[in-house]
């Protein structure tokens, strides 16, 4: 059976097609404002084309490459640091009785501001004046004093006058050195002289005392 405008027109399911509306205003507008857009632009075009020109990695490439076949040769770690890593994995941190001594000080109480201040020993020196006015009047007027320097003491014409002077004459040391080399007389040497003893036996009435007082005057007379 042939078809003809008529049975075709006639037919229910081509007229309820007939009827349908393909796309709604929204849709219509929709689809002319995307119509409208511009995909990309030169630039991002330009971008594509570039990045499309790269040669990225390959399995092959990573594998030809020198530096990646040098690093893949490397040995991570030797025998020794191996064993060195274990040997150190098995250590204790900290003995017991660190962790007992860890424990005790953490547990200590150390000074704050609020301690400080209600301590009694802190608030008496705080209470107490450091210096009295009297004493720090005295500080100042030695502060104010000019202590001795080698300049002022130079410049000094009492220093400078002594300075000049001569201690003693060169006749003076040889006269100190001829008394200091004479002997003098001490009672063990008057004792032990023979004439001494011999006129001690005499009777010239003198005694100990008198003696010893002119033995005195002689060693002085001597020494003159």
């Amino acid at each position: 059976m042939s078809y003809t405008d008529d049975l075709v027109a006639a037919n229910s399911a081509v007229a309820a097609n007939t009827a349908k509306t393909g796309i709604t205003t929204s849709q219509a507008s929709a689809i002319t404002a995307n119509t409208a857009k511009t995909g990309i632009t030169t630039d991002q075009a330009s971008a594509i084309t570039a990045n499309t020109a790269k040669v990225g990695y390959t399995d092959d490439l990573v594998a030809a490459n020198s530096a990646v076949a040098a690093n893949t040769a490397k040995t991570g770690i030797t025998t020794a640091q191996a064993s060195a890593i274990t040997a150190n994995t098995a250590k204790t941190g900290i003995t017991t009785d660190q962790a007992s001594a860890i424990t005790a000080n953490t547990a200590k109480v150390g000074y704050t501001d609020d301690l400080v201040a209600a301590n009694s020993a802190v608030a008496a020196n705080t209470a107490k004046t450091g210096i009295t006015t009297d004493q720090a009047s005295a500080i100042t007027a030695n502060t104010a004093k000019v202590g001795y320097t080698d300049d002022l003491v130079a410049a000094n014409s009492a220093v400078a006058a002594n300075t000049a002077k001569t201690g003693i004459t060169t006749d003076q040391a040889s006269a100190i050195t001829a008394n200091t080399a004479k002997v003098g007389y001490t009672d063990d040497l008057v004792a032990a002289n023979s004439a001494v003893a011999a006129n001690y036996g005499k009777d010239w009435n003198y005694n100990r005392s008198s003696f010893c007082d002119h033995s005195k005057y002689r060693q002085g007379w001597l020494h003159r």
